[in-house]
């Protein structure tokens, strides 16, 4: 995604206490895109330092179908004056952009138009989070406004998702996942994507009015891998969160519910043939085994968060993709993406790995608690486990026991 070329954000920020309001941020839906690509306009181009726009309600439903015809959309904000942040450092894009967004009581809802020859996009109907070498657009947020971490939700011009959790520094998060829904299409100008990410799916703080950080981004591989965003971003800054623009005046809003209550119940059984030798022999049925679970999510505010569960059922997980372990002194490592232990994940993330939570291999019951206390994080995680695999590492060998 963002970090997969040459530039890499590393090391740490401090919040800066003023933003930079600049103007022409925002314009109406019916104002033509700005010219880009010729010389006279290159020479008079300033990028957008930590922009600011105010978000306005949706003045009507919107359906997710990939158009951008609703009268909602005519009213939603829409920026423009995007900066290429790679290979160019906040200079002008050869190509249009603009960004929408607006919102209702439910969902966040955003839009994305890019004009270029249709020809030359690229799009692969792929699974999802492997869309980052197409002509994709994506979304940052930063709900808590203190530039640790973001969502990056990501869609190319089919509408195959991808997302990760941003960790300031560059760090990326790639087996985090989120509910969202997405519709693109390929028009005659380019490519236009909708995006409806609602708000159960997003962490932020209480409040009455909220401001979120927030950039916009479009990567346009051609020539080079070129990436571009709405909030430009100095590549000499190691906090690249800490640039992005701002969007206020989101109201009437809440995070998911307070409490989650998920029961599952997986049963089973299993014939083999009374006699191996005679396909006529009949089958003899074992008992059918039933296996109940429960999935119990509470959130004291949004600030504090506790997930317990008995006998989880993982099956509904995406498969791990085939790894060759041949010739190879280190364990095998695999994303997690079991929904229990994503609640908090960053916490966790170290130098020195210290918690690889797929070691938990098979809980009979686990509990965590996650906590975020302006920029300090807490987090405990604690299981009752039935097969925890153990790699003992030695001089020209590794052993693996379970305990």
């Amino acid at each position: 995604m963002f970090s997969r070329n040459s530039t890499v954000f590393v090391g740490t920020c401090v919040l800066a206490s003023v933003f930079h309001i600049s103007s022409a941020v925002a314009q109406t839906a019916d104002d033509p895109p700005h010219a880009r690509g010729h010389p006279s306009a290159t020479a008079s181009f300033e990028p957008l330092i930590q922009p600011v726009v105010n978000a306005e309600p949706a003045s009507g439903e919107i359906t997710l179908d990939g158009e951008l015809d609703e009268p909602a959309w005519k009213h939603a904000i829409v920026v423009t004056r995007f900066s290429e942040l790679w290979p160019g450092d906040r200079t002008e894009p050869p190509i249009d952009m603009e960004a929408r967004l607006t919102y209702d009581d439910k969902n966040l809802y955003v839009a994305f138009k890019v004009y270029d020859d249709p020809s030359r996009i690229r799009r692969t109907l792929a699974d999802r989070d492997n869309i980052w070498q197409d002509d994709y657009v994506a979304i940052l947020i930063d709900t808590y406004g203190d530039n640790s971490w973001a969502y990056f939700l990501a869609s190319n011009a089919l509408g195959v998702q991808g997302d990760s959790r941003i960790v300031n520094g560059g760090d990326e998060d790639e087996s985090f996942n989120i509910v969202y829904d997405t519709e693109a299409k390929i028009t005659d100008f380019g490519y236009q994507v909708e995006m409806s990410i609602p708000f159960r799916s997003l962490r932020f703080p209480d409040g009455e009015r909220r401001s979120w950080n927030v950039n916009f981004w479009v990567t346009h591989p051609r020539d080079s891998r070129r990436q571009y965003t709405w909030a430009a971003i100095d590549r000499n800054n190691s906090c690249m969160l800490c640039q992005s623009g701002q969007i206020s005046g989101f109201e009437n809003i809440s995070p998911g519910k307070n409490f989650e209550f998920l029961p599952a119940l997986v049963g089973g059984q299993s014939a083999a043939l009374l006699d191996g030798d005679n396909p006529n022999s009949g089958f003899e049925a074992s008992a059918i085994n039933v296996e109940p679970s429960l999935g119990i999510k509470y959130a004291f505010n949004s600030n504090l968060i506790a997930d317990a569960t008995l006998n989880p059922d993982f099956s509904q997980v995406e498969a791990d993709v085939a790894q060759i372990d041949v010739n190879e002194p280190f364990a095998l490592f695999f994303p997690e993406r079991r929904p229990f232990f994503q609640e908090g994940s960053d916490l966790y993330e170290t130098p020195i790995q210290v918690v690889y939570t797929r070691s938990i291999n098979a809980p009979a019951v686990a509990g965590k608690l996650t906590g975020r206390f302006g920029r300090t994080g807490a987090g405990y995680l604690g299981a009752e486990d039935s097969d925890s695999p153990i790699v003992l590492p030695f001089e020209e060998f590794r052993s693996c026991c379970h305990l």
